[in-house]
């Protein structure tokens, strides 16, 4: 397996400074923690979000964790496949001061993550049925199922393996760009080259796009590499030319913001005008059927 361009920035041990100390213990039914993704199924290889609420059902206004995200240690994830159970390590962790705040009765804290991939690589290998479970304290839990369908050709199998058997790939789609992944940019490129209409070659589109769309300071007495943001705003177009016929909240807000912001950089305010209108109206249909949709759009756009 290929791991020459894992970053060095793993940290293996992180130390979280409380402000005001640890939340007090609440009553069981005060919490509700719940996780949901895009669709029920999904192709192998695709890069997977979990949209994450967890939502105060108590009378009085709770302290709960700021950030859902499995890199900042206070939601624990898991994932149970064929009866095997395994945590999900995330490929870093992070620090965060303000570990916590207090919501209303009502209110809620969401959090987006990436569970594709993490510490140990790939985490849907195989095709089948997955538990996704989350845990606050070892109290309050949610899980929610999802498929990774089988590959329907042969093609659509080699592009999966081409995907699963490089680790700079997973790296380079959590990053979301990276010129030192450079076997990920390989993969990535013959993908969207050779099968263009493919999921996987909307995020490599995707990612390359954003990737192009800012510079890249070189390591040592490596040049920076300027942005290039005519290339990225045709890589986009084409992620979104695949991405409008999917249920992905999180890819299609992303790429439609990005596309929006190289244009403006790029003078061409109409353009960024329409690609922020294509957005406001796909938002307006059914594409998306998430529970507290909007609160994961404002967690995306702020």
């Amino acid at each position: 397996m290929h791991r020459a361009g894992v970053p060095a920035i793993l940290v293996a041990f992180v130390c979280v400074v409380v402000g005001v100390g640890s939340p007090p213990r609440v009553n069981a039914q005060a919490l509700e923690l719940t996780i949901q993704f895009d669709e029920p199924s999904f192709d192998l290889g695709e890069p997977i979000i979990a949209y994450v609420t967890l939502t105060n059902n108590d009378q009085v206004s709770l302290r709960v964790p700021r950030r859902l995200e499995p890199e900042y240690g206070q939601i624990i994830y898991t994932v149970v496949s064929a009866g095997e159970e395994r945590a999900f390590v995330p490929w870093a962790l992070k620090e965060n001061e303000r570990t916590h705040e207090e919501i209303p009765p009502g209110g809620e804290v969401v959090g987006l993550s990436k569970i594709f991939f993490g510490a140990n690589g790939w985490t849907f290998r195989n095709p089948g049925t997955y538990v996704v479970e989350v845990s606050y304290r070892n109290e309050f839990k949610g899980s929610a199922e999802l498929r990774i369908d089988d590959p329907a050709t042969e093609e659509e199998r080699a592009t999966a393996q081409m995907v699963l058997t490089d680790d700079d790939v997973g790296y380079f789609f959590l990053f979301e760009g990276g010129d030192h992944l450079k076997s990920a940019i390989e993969t990535l490129e013959h993908i969207r080259n050779e099968f263009p209409e493919s999921e996987l070659a909307a995020y490599a589109n995707f990612t390359l796009g954003k990737n192009l769309s800012s510079g890249f300071r070189g390591f040592g007495d490596q040049p920076t590499r300027p942005p290039d943001r005519d290339l990225a705003s045709k890589y986009l177009q084409a992620s979104l030319d695949v991405l409008d016929d999917r249920a992905s909240l999180y890819y299609r807000v992303e790429a439609y913001s990005q596309l929006a912001s190289v244009y403006t950089a790029m003078g061409l305010e109409q353009q960024a005008d329409e690609a922020q209108s294509r957005l406001v109206e796909g938002l307006a249909g059914e594409f998306v059927k998430l529970r507290n949709r909007d609160k994961f759009v404002d967690a995306l756009i702020r």
